[in-house]
């Protein structure tokens, strides 16, 4: 557990985002205990199954699958489970290609790449269990009843990422003749707000009362401005001033 630890602070977790992996770890060892199962048998396909017990009985973690793929590397480093036998879900080899095409055609860096795979993975969980003969499928409807069921959940910088990473797919998807439609149209923009708490709609009594504070104020403001030319009208005459009330 150390080993995996080092890893995490290598790739440079903060302490919300370890303290995840390492719980979303300790639930998959605690699996593999119920299951029998030794530290030999710790690889993808095992990882695949246990995501697919999760995903009936709980709602799974968006970074659990990095966090367990980065826990058997860890274990491969000590020769405790066998070398990878690469053979890639559907889902997966969607994702490794998207990724070749970020990679050779956008040139991102690995960090950049990789960030866009968790969101990507939770979309194609949900709308595209059966990988590419889902794709063409895919209608405007299903990326914004996505986006209706996460975004909220996500701040305002996380949700603005997955709908980056969801319109660049999208444009993937056309790409590559996958679809005929352009998707990326049903990808909203996020807004960032400082001010958090400003409402984005007003009732009509709040309309009236922010009315009448707005007429306070601007009958204030105009008082105040009559009397300053009032005392620079008498000032350019050599007049004292006297206010009036």
């Amino acid at each position: 557990m150390k080993a995996y630890v080092d890893l995490l602070i290598s790739e440079g977790h903060c302490y919300q985002s370890g303290v995840r992996n390492i719980r979303g770890a300790a639930d998959y060892s605690a699996w593999l205990a119920r299951k029998r199962c030794q530290v030999a048998d710790v690889n993808e396909t095992s990882i695949l199954k246990y995501e697919g017990f999760r995903q009936k009985h709980c709602h799974p973690s968006l970074a659990e699958h990095t966090a367990l793929i980065g826990l058997v590397k860890v274990l491969r480093a000590f020769n405790a489970t066998a070398a990878a036998t690469i053979v890639l879900d559907p889902l997966s080899q969607i994702i490794k290609d998207f990724d070749q095409y970020f990679t050779q055609n956008h040139g991102l860096c690995e960090t950049s790449v990789i960030r866009h795979r968790i969101p990507l993975r939770k979309f194609l969980w949900q709308c595209c269990p059966n990988g590419v003969s889902n794709l063409s499928s895919l209608r405007r409807q299903d990326v914004r009843r996505f986006l209706v069921q996460h975004a909220h959940v996500q701040s305002s910088i996380s949700a603005k990422n997955m709908c980056w990473t969801l319109r660049a797919f999208s444009r993937y998807l056309l790409y590559k003749g996958h679809t005929s439609y352009n998707l990326s149209s049903a990808v909203p923009s996020i807004r960032r707000l400082s001010i958090t708490s400003l409402p984005e709609h007003l009732s009509s009594d709040q309309i009236k009362k922010s009315a009448g504070r707005l007429r306070q104020a601007q009958h204030r403001w105009l008082k105040g401005l009559r009397q300053t030319l009032h005392e620079y009208v008498a000032l350019r005459r050599g007049l004292q001033f006297y206010p009036t009330s």
